[in-house]
Formats: C-alpha cells, structure tokens, sequence
C-alpha cells in the first residue's frame, strides 16, 4: 500500500519479507540429513546380516562394532527432528502479516494473528524518538545503479518499548554504536531493514510515510549516507511547527558547512601511505594451508593401523578441511601479487597521488594524480552498518572531485581500500551544501581506533618532518587535515578513536 501524501491521516505500510523465513532451516535440515545418510546407509549394509529370529534389531546395532555408528546416526536424526519441530512451530509466524502504522501521534508496528500465531503489536510515539536516519547500507554504489538490497531505517529511542514485534530489532546502544550526530547514549535503537528488493520497497514506503508526519526527526548530518532525505520544503515546514531545535534532529546545520576547526602543522614533504598487507601475513598462510593439507593427506590414510570404523569417521571429519584448503591455496597464491605490490596515497602540497595495482598484473601499478583544485569536499564518514565490533569498525574518508563527464572513474585498479563512484544526487543532507552535484566520489577506508597512535607524531613541535614520508594507513585523515583543512569536514573527532592495540 502506497503511503497517504496526507500527514493527519494514519497511514499504512505492509512490510514484506520482514519476518523470519522457515527456509533458513532449509541447509540445516540438508547437512543433517546428509550426515545422518552417512551413517544409517553404511549401518543397514553392515547390520543386515546380522539379524535374526532370535536377535533383534536393536540388540545388533547395539553390538560393539555398529554402536558408534548406531549413536551416531540417531544424534543426527534428533538433529533432524528438531529443526523440522522448530520449523513448523515458526512457520504461523512467519506467514503472518507485517505493517506499521504511522500518524501524527507516533508509529505502530503490528504482526496480525495467524493460526496458533497471536499477533504481536507496539507503539512508539514520536516523543520518544531522538532521530531518525535512514541509512544506507551499500558500499560504493551509485544513483546509477543503487543497491536497493539492503536500507535501513533506524529509530532512535529515549528509552525501551517493551512488546516490540520482532521485524523491529530493538537494540541498547553506546556512544561506540552510534555514527551520527544528535542521539544522546545511552540510547535504544528500533531498526527496520530491507534485506530483499521487495522488502526494501517497503521499507521506502514507511520512510516516506514518516517523512510526511514528522521530517524534522530525519538526521541532517554527513557522518552516513541517507538513501531518503525529506524534502526541503518540508523540513522547513516541520521547523515552524515543532521548533528550530527539532527541525535537525540535534545536528548543527552549520557547523557542517564550515571547515575543520582543528589544524594541523604541515610537514616539509608528501606523506605517503602505505597500504601493502605485510608479506609475512599471506606467506604464513600459504604455508598454513600447505601443512593443513599435508596433516589432513596423512591421517587420512590411517597410520595409526585403527578398524574401518574409526578410521572411516576420522577421514570423513577431515575431507572438508583437506578439501577446503585445496580450493583455497590456489586463490592465496593467486591474490599474493596484488596484497604486496606497493599500492598507496601520497597526500602532498599538490594533492593526491594514488597508486593501484594493474588488474591481470603480477606486481604493475598504475598512479592517478589528482590536483587540490579538483577536490571540492573531503568529508568523515561513519561505519555505514558494518558488522564488526563497535571499536575496530572501518570508517570512512569520501573526497568528492568535480565531476568530469568524460572519465567518471578517473581512478583506475585495484587496492588502497577504494571505491570509485558518480553520484548524480547528494547522498545525505550534510554534503548537499558543501557540494555541486552530480560528483565523482572516492571513499577511503580507514581505522578510527589505530588514530591515536600518530597523535604525538602529528603534534610535535616539529610535526611529522620530512624523514616521515612512508606511514600506516590510519594517518589517512591527519595527512588530509594537514595539507588542506579548509577542504575537511567531520574531522572534529579525530583523536577520539580507543586504540584497540
């Protein structure tokens, strides 16, 4: 059901795809079932001829040599059992209808009744909302061809709603958790995600459903991307009717707008970042995988003289390993090449130098130079809804150039954390002032947790000097900050990453 343009009537929004899907047990049931084949097959050749009128079935699998298979065979088939019980127990639930209602009062999510299903409904009113960000959760794409796959649209509470449906993960979140500005912690963030294209409709439907009633709650930052922006004109409108202060969501329109107040000192040469993987890494995993093969070879041609049995059940255990690293070894050898050549940036008085490595190449790069008069914004991002722990999540760096029609990927190669992408509209409320699009964006990737350990280098009364050319990649920002801070946006937080050591 499309969203009621309307903002005093309720509206809404069915969300398809939302629920849990009893096909996830699907892979579960396969491998068990294929196990539990392993067994009983070998078991019913082996046992048959064992059984006679006055020996019963159960007194022959229970026989020293059918009893391990016989064990193993009914804990698979337990397995088995079990997720076919929890499968069916789920499946009213997940067939049972979702949809949100959203009005001028607040949103409520409900799942209807379904069988032996009750139905599950809550309701959050828009005072317990902070901000809302509509998050965009695809790395790199763009307007061109977006990845409608994966949006979020998280909530940000004041406190916890108790009987919340599950389709909206309500989770406790900390100061490391949160990426954008205006959400006081500690706090509780309501999600709702489209992770398939029909369901990422949906989830449009009640971002533009919620933008009609209350678009001053939506986040006007630039620490993410925003796949839904409401319209200026009714942000403007939502400010004269709840108040300046809520009309941005807790964000500073514009500071944003204005440059970096921190400065660096600039060093007396470019600064060049380093972004090999260490050779010691991936010859260590060459040779993991080599000696994984070799064990696996060899206990599987049972030098301990074990019966068929055990001997059988140990080659079975090890196959996948032996197999795994068989295909994998192929794939390290073949990416070593492209993890040490000596891929980088080099940030200097000029602008940027960025050396990739040819594709279909051993060790050949290419370097792209990129002029300071091209750059137009360098903006902080956050970590986009990256799944790693909240202390070592990758951030990223976007450096949007003006936009060249005749070279829309102006980089080219591989390495060096970078993706390339033309933006032909803004990609969150913050850039929108600080750039003219359509624009080419370069994303860099960067750890806000190792910042810390080039504070001191950076802060010397000498600064970095010119015998400090080569340095980690997590100098990224600093470098960019030192050289052109007039063009840095977001920087604010630049040595507030916890060193994870």
């Amino acid at each position: 059901m499309r969203p009621s343009s309307s903002p005093g009537r309720a509206q809404t929004v069915r969300l398809r795809d939302a629920g849990p899907n009893p096909w996830h047990y699907l892979p579960g049931l396969m491998a068990s079932g294929f196990v539990c084949l392993l067994f009983v097959m070998p078991l019913s050749i082996m046992a048959a001829d064992e059984i006679e009128p006055g020996n019963g079935v159960w007194t022959v699998l229970w026989q020293s040599e059918f009893r391990a298979l016989t064990i193993s065979a009914l804990v698979t088939g337990a397995v088995v059992a079990a997720l076919l019980v929890v499968a069916l127990v789920r499946l009213p639930r997940a067939l049972a209808a979702r949809a949100v209602v959203v009005d001028v009062a607040g949103f409520e999510a409900v799942e209807r009744p379904r069988w032996w299903f009750r139905g599950r409904q809550a309701r959050i009113a828009w005072e317990d909302v902070q901000v809302i960000s509509a998050e965009d959760a695809g790395h790199g794409s763009s307007d061109q061809s977006p990845r409608t796959a994966q949006r979020l649209l998280d909530l940000y509470l004041t406190r916890d709603v108790p009987g919340v449906p599950p389709f909206v993960a309500v989770t406790r979140v900390d100061e490391p958790d949160v990426d954008i500005e205006g959400v006081r912690v500690p706090s509780y963030r309501a999600r709702i995600q489209g992770l398939m294209p029909r369901s990422a409709m949906d989830v449009q439907e009640l971002a533009e459903a919620v933008g009609s009633v209350r678009p001053d709650l939506f986040y006007a930052g630039i620490r993410v991307d925003q796949w839904y922006m409401p319209p200026p004109d009714a942000r403007a409108g939502a400010t004269g009717r709840s108040g300046a202060g809520r009309a941005v969501a807790g964000v500073d329109t514009d500071a944003i707008s204005r440059p970096s107040p921190q400065t660096l000192r600039r060093p007396g040469a470019p600064v060049r970042l380093d972004y090999r993987h260490p050779s010691w890494q991936i010859v260590g995993t060459i040779f993991g995988q080599i000696a994984a093969i070799a064990g696996c070879w060899y206990l599987m041609n049972n030098p301990f003289g074990w019966s068929t049995v055990p001997a059988g059940l140990l080659a079975l255990l090890l196959v996948t390993p032996f197999l795994f690293c068989c295909g994998t070894l192929p794939a390290a050898l073949w990416i070593m090449p492209r993890y040490t050549a000596r891929v980088g940036i080099e940030v200097g008085p000029l602008g940027l130098t960025v050396t990739r490595k040819r594709p279909w190449r051993l060790r050949a790069t290419v370097s792209t130079d990129i002029a300071w008069d091209r750059v137009q914004a360098v903006v902080a991002r956050g970590s986009s809804g990256t799944a790693a722990p909240s202390g070592k999540r990758r951030r990223s760096v976007d450096i949007y150039l003006h936009d060249g029609r005749d070279e829309p990927y102006p980089v080219p190669g591989v390495g060096t954390d970078m993706s390339v992408s033309r933006r032909l509209l803004p990609d969150s409320s913050g850039t929108d002032p600080l750039v003219a699009f359509p624009a080419t964006r370069l994303r860099l990737t960067y750890r806000h947790d190792l910042e810390p350990r080039g504070r001191q280098r950076w802060e010397s009364p000498d600064g970095p000097g010119p015998d400090t050319l080569a340095l980690p990649p997590y100098h990224l920002r600093p470098a960019l900050l030192a050289f052109r801070p007039e063009r840095c946006h977001g920087f604010d937080d630049l040595w507030s990453g916890i060193d994870g050591h």
